[in-house]
């Protein structure tokens, strides 16, 4: 059984063309975007930021959160308490 998630990237491959996601700011193309994923693996809370054209492979261990640290994305602290405790 594979646990795996891929998002291709490449030129013509915008996350915001994903079924569920958009572009925040569609009128300004300076704006660097990227995406911002908070999982957890094997009992493990795991995160990355990748750019919007970049291909997002998950899970890898250099993704994972190690012991005693917290995530340092933008994420609700509710949310990773109840990634944690399992509710």
């Amino acid at each position: 059984e594979q646990h795996t998630i891929v998002l291709p990237g490449g030129a013509s491959a915008s996350k915001a063309d994903l079924p569920g996601f958009y572009n925040p700011s569609p009128l300004n193309p300076e704006v660097e975007l990227s995406l911002y994923v908070l999982y957890e693996f094997n009992g493990v809370l795991h995160e990355v930021l990748v750019g919007d054209r970049e291909t997002l492979s998950l899970p890898y261990r250099r993704h994972a959160i190690h012991a005693g640290k917290a995530p340092r994305g933008p994420f609700s602290p509710s949310n990773v308490a109840m990634l944690r405790d399992g509710d």
